[in-house]
């Protein structure tokens, strides 16, 4: 069994947005903070529309409007290999997954696993 599991978890991400659109979604949206400054990794091509945006505020029913989005993810299940290695028990292939370093296989409650090479294939009842 794999080392150190940490089960999988919810989590939850809130984003903030300056949006400028239609008021039915068709136009541009930055990402921002809750104050409504742009995040440091906007891109400059992102930050002169933006700018263009807001010269043109006439344009679209929603101007400069910060929204919130709150979203939730699935973390997966991790571990230690044997091995050393933190694997992510993800599923990869057919409910199992391998560690990156020495190919160990495990499923996604951190048991061993053979490998797929050795799974018995499924019996034709023809």
């Amino acid at each position: 069994m794999i080392q150190n599991y940490q089960p999988a978890k919810e989590e939850k991400n809130v984003c903030f947005y300056i949006v400028f659109d239609d008021g039915r979604g068709n136009g541009f949206c930055f990402p921002c903070d809750e104050h409504g400054e742009l995040l440091p990794n906007v891109s400059p091509e992102a930050r002169k529309n933006l700018e263009w945006c807001r010269q043109n505020s006439e344009k679209y029913k929603r101007a400069g409007e910060i929204t919130r989005e709150v979203y939730r993810s699935l973390v997966p299940a991790r571990g230690t290999c044997d091995c050393g290695e933190e694997v992510w028990l993800e599923n990869q292939y057919h409910g199992a997954c391998q560690c990156p370093n020495c190919g160990q296989w495990y499923n996604m409650f951190g048991w061993k696993l053979n490998p797929p090479s050795e799974w018995l294939e499924p019996i034709d009842p023809d």
